[in-house]
């Protein structure tokens, strides 16, 4: 278990809200429908979260995607290339108070309609210490229906 299971019933209840709303007078008053999903279909969500600390205000404005594994396996970019998860979710978490503080549900068919393989390939890989390896996006190199909600408001940078 990872320390981002915690978080896990707090991602749900946000992606709930979001993709989740109320019925009409009518179709509450006709068809006992209270509550309404927004998608029919089943949807898949992948979920990264960090934790917000000294420097995490700094990188709002953006979202990793893990690019390189420690044994070479199959990463999280590679997936969603091959068209794994309909939307991403990634959330600022500050452990001292137990807090989703920040966080952002984006649309995974756009990031694959501007990001490939060779898109990639000009693409900085960010390694870690521990010889995994990331790429890091801003939300303004993508369309503007690329963010579907936001907590943190502008994302300019």
């Amino acid at each position: 278990m990872s320390w981002q299971d915690k978080y896990i019933p707090i991602v749900q209840q946000i992606v709930g809200q979001v993709f989740m709303v109320r019925s009409s007078f009518e179709v509450d008053t006709q068809k006992a429908t209270d509550l309404v999903m927004l998608q029919a279909d089943k949807m898949h969500i992948a979920v990264r979260l960090r934790k917000l600390n000294n420097y995490g205000c700094r990188y709002l404005h953006q979202f990793t995607i893990r690019a390189k594994t420690k044994n070479n396996n199959k990463t999280e970019i590679d997936k969603i290339l091959e068209g794994n998860a309909d939307k991403g979710f990634y959330g600022w978490v500050c452990e001292k108070n137990k807090r989703m503080e920040h966080f952002t549900i984006f649309d995974l068919d756009i990031f694959r309609q501007e990001i490939n393989k060779e898109t990639l390939n000009n693409k900085h890989l960010i390694m870690n210490p521990d010889g995994t390896g990331f790429y890091a996006f801003n939300y303004n190199e993508f369309p503007s229906n690329f963010i579907i909600q936001t907590s943190i408001g502008e994302i300019n940078e």
